[in-house]
């Protein structure tokens, strides 16, 4: 999402109008058409007084969720995938690389990124380890 679409959001929630909000943030109308049309992504200053009248904080306008929700389920999914690999190369005694470490995790991260996007089981498991490990 971008600023404009998260300002639209809010204005909706509060169930205002474009205008009404501009008269209540006090910045003219043709700042806030500039963010919702994507023209600008509006000062610090005028975010300011946007969050104040919205009754929100300057991140609910300028942070875009989706990607930040995708990102936190990202890290969930690699210190998953970090703490299971950690765990296999302890028990088996294994010592590899760096190099080839990342890229194990890495295999690991996209498969199970892959499988939880198509609604299937993702449990990191050994087994997998152990296939990723032997095919590279």
């Amino acid at each position: 999402m971008t600023v404009g679409n998260n300002l639209i959001a809010k204005i909706k929630d509060k169930g205002w109008t474009i205008k009404s909000t501009a008269e209540k943030a006090k910045i003219p109308l043709p700042t806030i058409n500039n963010i919702l049309y994507g023209t600008s992504e509006g000062s610090v200053s005028t975010l300011n007084k946007l969050a104040k009248a919205l009754d929100c904080t300057v991140d609910d306008l300028v942070v875009d969720s989706e990607v930040e929700s995708k990102v936190g389920q990202d890290l969930e999914l690699l210190k998953e995938c970090l703490s299971i690999y950690d765990e296999y190369i302890k028990q088996k005694g294994l010592k590899f690389s760096r190099e080839k470490s990342m890229k194990i995790v890495d295999n690991l991260v996209s498969l199970y990124s892959k499988k939880k996007e198509k609604g299937l089981d993702y449990k990191v498991d050994q087994d997998t380890i152990e296939w990723i490990i032997e095919n590279l």
